[in-house]
């Protein structure tokens, strides 16, 4: 009893200066020629490197900081290229999963030690699926919110397809017009499920350069390109190597379902799908204690060798 009472008062000294931290002015990472913002949290030993999507920043994660540093893990949570306070370079090839894959890799070695414990959301999801499948050796576990591996999501299925057509719509010569039209109405309606949203949606109708900044991630994936590809065939992709947990929101009304539990196919390694009752396309927002203990079930269950 007097021991837990005694570890209970720094894990919560810790959880609160975690806060704090992440709360503060990002700090600035020069990594390959682009400015990143990056906000950190905690000292523990393993590390949770944690990917925003559109159109979020890192403080996406803001709820889970807390638990997670009181677990005794490292927070390390950047905003990507085009988001956030990161730069906004113009080069579409600077925003193609494997360009920012190679970024946060090289953000990891400089921030982390060891294997990292990787937490992806939509956007971020992609470039997470991209890192598991090329260096699985730096990875101690992987966790996908909302968005399944490209092959799962490109598969022909009415659902999984039918749900591509905002992604179609950005990559439209004329697609940032419509959005902001009338006031962003589209744009307004497609964050009406973000528990942030309508402030979000406000700050891109009054700075429509930050929205054309985040749809270059977007116009880096052509997705007729991308759906032409997959129909083709050819090599498959190898398989992912790394333990993934798979988290979907149930009432997400942007991503199907069967795109995240479909994408145990590309797993060969231990694989968990954990659908939440309730929640939608932003968990870490509609339900923030529940995603921060399945993520720290699974780190807990695969621990990064020292």
């Amino acid at each position: 009893m007097n021991d837990t009472q005694g570890g209970a008062a720094p894990a919560g000294a810790a959880a609160a200066k975690g806060s704090a931290d992440f709360a503060a002015p990002p700090a600035v990472q020069e990594i390959r020629g682009a400015a990143y913002a990056v906000r950190t949290a905690g000292d523990g030993p393993q590390t949770a490197l944690l990917l925003h999507g559109w159109p979020d920043d890192g403080r996406l994660w803001r709820h889970q900081v807390a638990p997670l540093v009181a677990a005794g893990y490292r927070v390390v949570a950047p905003d990507l290229l085009g988001f956030g306070a990161s730069a906004r370079p113009e080069a579409l090839e600077r925003y193609t999963a494997p360009a920012l894959a190679a970024d946060l890799l090289e953000l990891a070695a400089a921030k982390t030690r060891g294997p990292l414990h990787l937490v992806a959301h939509d956007w971020g999801a992609v470039v997470g699926w991209q890192i598991a499948a090329e260096a699985p050796e730096r990875l101690a576990s992987f966790t996908t919110v909302s968005v399944g591996h490209l092959g799962a999501v490109l598969a022909l299925d009415h659902a999984k397809l039918s749900a591509l057509w905002y992604y179609l719509l950005a990559q439209a010569p004329g697609g940032a017009q419509a959005l902001l039209a009338g006031d962003g109405a589209l744009l307004r309606f497609f964050l009406a499920s973000h528990p942030d949203g309508p402030g979000v949606a406000e700050a891109l109708v009054r700075d429509p350069a930050r929205l054309e900044a985040m749809r270059r991630i977007e116009l880096a994936h052509p997705v007729d390109r991308l759906l032409a590809a997959a129909l083709e065939g050819g090599e498959a992709p190898p398989p992912v190597q790394v333990p993934t947990q798979a988290i979907h929101g149930l009432a997400d009304p942007l991503m199907a379902a069967a795109q995240v539990a479909d994408s145990a196919a590309f797993v060969a390694a231990p694989w968990h799908y954990l659908p939440l009752e309730g929640a939608g396309h932003w968990p870490m927002l509609e339900q923030p204690e529940r995603l921060a203990a399945a993520l720290l079930a699974w780190f807990a269950a695969h621990p990064a060798a020292a």
